[in-house]
């Protein structure tokens, strides 16, 4: 995937560009229809995944349109590319979520106490936005659904407090208007 310092964008790009790819939605005309992709960004995408080998070229169709289709090793990147957004980023994992929770049996998490220390995040020392906290919310209950998913949980709606736990994302920042 694309080096730049606009790195997480193109690499979301490619990644949304793959799995359009995937779902037989395989030309830049295509792409531009049902996703609504410029042309002028679906080229270079395009070219990016040739070059990594995550895609190969088909035949050129009706009015000089040329299809894509996903090889393996498009596949797997198209795979570990989803989790890894899943997740988000392991810093808010590790700093957070583990330091307080690491040493918790499952069944103590009640939503109660999760939705108190996240309160406690908002405040005193931390101070964190709102906007973080429904981060690190959203982080939890992707890990909860991942031990469901896999069988680590039980699957009945109470193996998820995360469910019941409510967070705001509202900024608390008065808005300037410009007028």
């Amino acid at each position: 995937m694309s080096e730049t310092s606009d790195r997480r964008r193109r690499t979301d790009l490619d990644l949304f560009v793959l799995a359009l790819i995937e779902s037989g939605i395989s030309t830049p005309y295509q792409l531009q229809k049902a996703a609504g992709l410029s042309q002028g960004a679906t080229i270079p995408t395009l070219q990016r995944l040739l070059e990594a080998g995550f895609v190969i070229q088909g035949k050129i169709g009706l009015r000089g349109r040329t299809d894509y289709k996903v090889v393996a090793l498009g596949r797997a990147a198209l795979k570990r590319g989803w989790r890894k957004r899943e997740v988000g980023e392991p810093r808010y994992l590790k700093r957070w979520i583990l330091s307080r929770w690491r040493r918790t049996p499952i069944l103590e998490m009640e939503p109660i106490l999760i939705e108190d220390w996240l309160a406690e995040l908002g405040g005193g020392v931390h101070q964190l936005a709102n906007g973080t906290r429904l981060k690190i919310r959203n982080i939890m209950s992707v890990v909860f659904r991942h031990g469901i998913r896999h069988g680590f949980l039980p699957r009945d709606g109470h193996a998820n407090p995360m469910k019941y736990v409510r967070q705001s994302g509202r900024s608390t920042k008065e808005q300037t208007y410009l007028t």
